[in-house]
């Protein structure tokens, strides 16, 4: 019997907290090939996404691409110091007024990327993922 390889399918879970959507398309390929895009949130999930995809897949070009939004309005605004990054921007800022008499201020570290963090609360887990790839 001849089995299609071209397909896709998508899911979406939610609950009070966030919303996590997985869209999965597949098609004609002579290797299994995996590519996917995962928030930085689940990237720990990767290889047991793959390994999912290789139980039920022998050859073909498969994308997975998932998606996790927070739903509520208090994740989206608990912003963090990257307190460490902080401290070493300060005492290079120090340095460089010291040695060359310059007039940098702490605000002007507030312009540095990632050096406020979102602070993302979102936390899902594999058993919540794997059924979706399944």
């Amino acid at each position: 019997m001849i089995k299609s390889m071209t397909g896709f399918g998508n899911i979406l879970l939610s609950n009070n907290l966030y919303s996590l959507t997985i869209d999965i398309k597949s098609i004609n390929s002579r290797y299994l090939d995996c590519k996917i895009k995962l928030p930085k949130q689940i990237e720990q999930y990767e290889v047991d996404i793959i390994t999912n995809i290789k139980k039920v897949c022998k050859r073909g070009r498969i994308s997975v691409n998932i998606n996790l939004d927070s739903i509520s309005s208090e994740l989206n605004h608990s912003p963090e110091i990257n307190k460490t990054l902080f401290k070493e921007y300060n005492k290079f800022v120090n340095q460089l007024n010291e040695e060359f008499n310059l007039n940098f201020k702490i605000n002007d570290l507030f312009e540095i990327k990632d050096f406020i963090l979102k602070q993302n609360k979102i936390s899902i887990t594999k058993k919540k993922i794997t059924p979706c790839i399944r």
